[in-house]
């Protein structure tokens, strides 16, 4: 049992930062036309995110270390999601400039 607690504490927390930093290197290195969000993604992802913000500014009765590793994690998220909608921003723009 105990090794399933070590795995659930250390393991989970790495899996959840390393995923939000691969997020924000996909949404970095995006080349070309971007696709646009499915529905059920553009719900999903601002809710998860707003989860791990309030869990990692309001939990207050929460550990410390999980404090920060979500916290960490809906940085990195949401510098994602920034770049993914800056990027989008700016090849739409692109579009409608190109079609005057």
């Amino acid at each position: 049992m105990q090794f399933i607690g070590a795995v659930w504490r250390i393991g989970l927390p790495l899996v959840v930062v390393a995923s939000s930093a691969l997020v924000l290197v996909l949404a970095v290195r995006a080349r070309g036309e971007l696709p646009p969000l499915s529905r059920s993604f553009g719900w999903v992802v601002p809710l998860v995110w707003l989860t791990l913000v309030g869990d990692a500014v309001l939990g207050d009765q929460r550990p410390v270390f999980e404090r920060q590793w979500k916290g960490t994690a809906a940085l990195l998220v949401g510098l994602g999601g920034a770049v993914y909608l800056w990027k989008r921003h700016r090849q739409r723009r692109g579009t409608r400039q190109n079609l005057h």
